[in-house]
């Protein structure tokens, strides 16, 4: 977690993620999956955008390496709009979805479905902390078998300052 670049900053959404789904490209490609961004193009954040390409990095590789392989066509979407004070992001695949037994398991650390082929259970895990942690947000699950998953994430559109950022 102490990896992630948390420099804060007041960015555009559309910029950031657009820029990132386009670092992922050699990644995506391999599905084929081109991620599909949508929502206010002018919409912006003050927050920690090096954290939130992170959180929305490990959504979509986490996507590659577990939800596609029976898919004909592989589908992300990845919608984001402002409710209030926060900015709501939407994240779905049409994968192969989890099964409601693990729902909780899967933000455990070191669970993987792909032990022993290079998983280190650590990608959801890492999500869910970044989420709760450094952007202050809070992230809802839901997935069925055979009907992919989904993700909600709220965050405050201005993350609010702690007592002491320097720690």
């Amino acid at each position: 977690v102490d990896q992630v670049s948390e420099s804060r900053s007041q960015f555009r959404i559309h910029h950031v993620l657009d820029a990132l789904i386009a670092s992922l490209h050699p990644e995506t490609r391999k599905v084929p999956v081109d991620p599909i961004l949508s929502g206010d193009q002018q919409l912006q954040m003050n927050s920690l955008p090096g954290v939130l390409t992170q959180v929305i990095s490990n959504l979509i590789l986490n996507s590659v390496n577990h939800a596609f392989e029976q898919q004909e066509t592989a589908q992300i979407d990845i919608h984001y709009y402002q409710q209030g004070d926060d900015i709501i992001f939407e994240y779905k695949d049409n994968g192969c979805g989890v099964d409601k037994s693990l729902h909780q398991k899967i933000f455990e650390p070191f669970y993987t479905s792909k032990r022993g082929t290079g998983g280190s259970g650590l990608g959801l895990n890492l999500v869910f902390n970044l989420v709760s942690q450094k952007l202050k947000g809070e992230l809802s699950f839901d997935s069925e078998v055979g009907k992919g998953v989904q993700m909600i994430i709220t965050l405050p559109k201005d993350l609010p300052y702690e007592p002491d950022e320097s720690e």
